[in-house]
């Protein structure tokens, strides 16, 4: 899990405002143990675990994909209890998803398209899609994400794997989010590309709360102000990103404590 040096990692860490994504008695899954989570603004929170821990249900229950088996969700102090993706989007609630080649890129729209779907409509006049608005947005995002391309209308194919997944991340970012969720935004992407994604995301966090889903715990330590650890579905360790102890990080990820399984 680990896959290069951390001490490149060095982050400022700042002090993290208002709660504005609260769960009370979350349980993911019927038999899995109830948490609380706060997510605060300005603040990146990675969580980290094996492969079937519980992020991608996690990230399931917060964009209106599924419930919680129990407990209750507040968003800046109001309930929150999604029944699908539009009413997460309608509450400022955004997910990247896993996997861009089977949930994310269209391969038959151009860059522009693509990083404008979610949000059409704000480019639409009438039934009709303003290519000037489009363009304009999707040139932005271009430069804020360092996407490099001959010009937004260009196939969303003729991009490297880095520049794809940086249309991916990008489409999110485009509009201002209450909360974003970004499940593996680091997938399949060299070592600069990562560190792009990463620095935009930190970048731009001020005024949401921000939750990074990730395998990998030096991507995690690369991200996040704070460090979470999911593990059965439940999360087991929570750490501030400073002289961060890997091997109990690692012992919570894989479920055993103090050499003894958990």
């Amino acid at each position: 899990m680990l896959g290069h040096d951390l001490a490149e990692a060095a982050l400022r860490i700042p002090a993290p405002g208002a709660p504005i994504l609260s769960l009370r008695g979350i349980a993911l899954r019927p038999g899995a143990r109830p948490f609380d989570l706060d997510l605060r603004a300005g603040e990146v929170v990675a969580v980290t675990g094996l492969v079937g821990a519980g992020k991608g249900a996690l990230a399931a229950v917060l964009f209106g994909l599924a419930r919680p088996a129990s407990g209750r969700m507040t968003l800046d102090g109001r309930p929150y209890a999604p029944f699908s993706p539009r009413e997460a989007m309608g509450q400022g609630v955004f997910l990247v998803p896993r996997d861009r080649r089977a949930n994310v890129i269209v391969p038959a729209f151009d860059i522009a398209r693509n990083l404008s779907l979610p949000f059409l409509r704000r480019h639409s006049r009438g039934p009709f899609v303003s290519r000037r608005s489009e363009a304009g947005m999707a040139a932005r995002m271009v430069r804020e994400m360092g996407i490099v391309c001959r010009g937004v209308r260009d196939s969303v194919l003729t991009l490297s794997g880095g520049n794809q997944q940086k249309v991916a991340v990008g489409r999110w970012m485009a509009e201002a989010a209450r909360v974003l969720v970004l499940d593996e935004p680091f997938q399949g992407v060299d070592i600069q590309a990562r560190r792009d994604i990463g620095a935009r995301i930190r970048a731009t966090t001020r005024d949401r709360a921000t939750l990074v889903l990730v395998a990998e715990i030096d991507e995690a330590v690369e991200v996040a102000d704070r460090i979470l650890v999911l593990s059965d579905h439940a999360l087991t360790g929570e750490h501030r990103n400073e002289n961060l102890d890997l091997g109990l990080v690692m012992r919570q990820v894989t479920g055993i404590q103090q050499g003894h399984p958990a």
